[in-house]
């Protein structure tokens, strides 16, 4: 039978490890950043506050996490590659960065997100109406 105290002692190293560890992740301007640590996610406040787009965090604390440098574009693409691709149409921006997005096959869309319906795709830095993409979808956004 394992101690409860060995396991918050193990909880406990990994969020002190954390505090030393460096992560990439997609922000929305005024948005949250999250990374996993062995089964547990943590989410910190960005900051800059107002950044948008792909970095690499570091935690300043259990709370925030500061935007250390850009990450290259391979960086990007290994951590999309990890993500479920869906066609989408691109309709119009909503704000900044993020755009109103349509499934290229509605059939193909609920299968695999369950809805069919006009999304938000975030981080589109590129793009113009009705240009066909592949977004990544992490099962609650769809990152371009």
């Amino acid at each position: 039978m394992t101690d409860i105290r060995q396991i918050i002692s193990q909880l406990a190293a990994q969020e002190r490890q954390l505090l030393d560890t460096q992560f990439l992740a997609p922000c929305v301007r005024g948005g949250r950043v999250r990374t996993r640590v062995s089964s547990m996610v943590y989410t910190f406040q960005a900051s800059p506050h107002n950044f948008e787009g792909w970095a690499i965090f570091k935690p300043v604390n259990e709370k925030i996490a500061a935007v250390i440098e850009e990450p290259i574009l391979p960086q990007v693409a290994e951590y999309l590659q990890l993500l479920m691709p869906i066609r989408l149409h691109l309709a119009c921006v909503l704000q900044g960065q993020t755009w109103l997005a349509y499934p290229v096959n509605e059939s193909d869309a609920k299968q695999r997100t369950g809805v069919a319906k006009p999304v938000a795709v975030h981080l589109v830095t590129k793009g113009s109406q009705f240009e066909p993409i592949v977004a990544r979808w992490d099962g609650d956004f769809l990152w371009f």
